[in-house]
């Protein structure tokens, strides 16, 4: 019953449009969230999942309460390509529209399919020795600091990957002129 940003930007006219996690329902956990007051304003498209994440085979419902399945694939790269998708759907409207993506990584656990091992390589390089870990890590425990920093590290080049993919995307439709992107973590 709350005013949301959604609910205020619908009501002035925006498109509101959700992709990801929705982390805001009290029911059953990898359930589909229906239109209507549980989506908070979000009301036009709508790929998601309520409580539910799997970094590695990702599926979502769609406003139908048709999942998507899709396949072996990084959930960030996923929400990437239906944020993409989304975006072309938008080039040729007047209407304004709000689209949040909501990104699990780099929140445990930091799982990559093998086509993003390579991420790992990428920040591994930087934790090599104690001395590049903070301080306060003891030496006991330096193979769990490093493993823990690599798989967070490597989690954040991926989303970075994907954000710089959806600026590119702005762009090449000639939005991002319009276009106000504001990124946010709790993670």
């Amino acid at each position: 019953e709350e005013e949301t940003i959604a609910k205020t930007l619908r009501d002035a006219g925006y498109d509101c449009s959700y992709i990801g996690k929705w982390h805001n329902d009290d029911q059953k956990a990898g359930t589909h969230v229906p239109r209507g007051p549980r989506r908070q304003g979000f009301d036009d498209y709508w790929a998601g999942i309520n409580c539910g994440s799997s970094l590695i085979q990702p599926w979502y419902f769609t406003d139908s309460g048709d999942p998507i399945d899709c396949g072996e694939a990084w959930e960030p790269d996923v929400q990437c390509n239906l944020a993409i998708d989304y975006l072309k759907s938008r080039a040729d409207h007047d209407q304004p529209f709000f689209l949040t993506i909501s990104w699990i990584p780099p929140h445990e656990p930091h799982d990559l399919p093998p086509s993003r091992k390579y991420l790992l390589d990428e920040v591994s390089k930087y934790f090599e020795t104690s001395s590049s870990m903070r301080p306060n890590v003891p030496d006991r425990v330096f193979d769990l600091a490093k493993s823990l920093y690599t798989g967070y590290h490597a989690t954040l080049l991926g989303i970075d990957e994907n954000v710089g993919k959806l600026l590119d995307q702005l762009d090449a439709l000639d939005l991002e002129k319009n276009t106000l992107v504001v990124l946010a973590s709790d993670h």
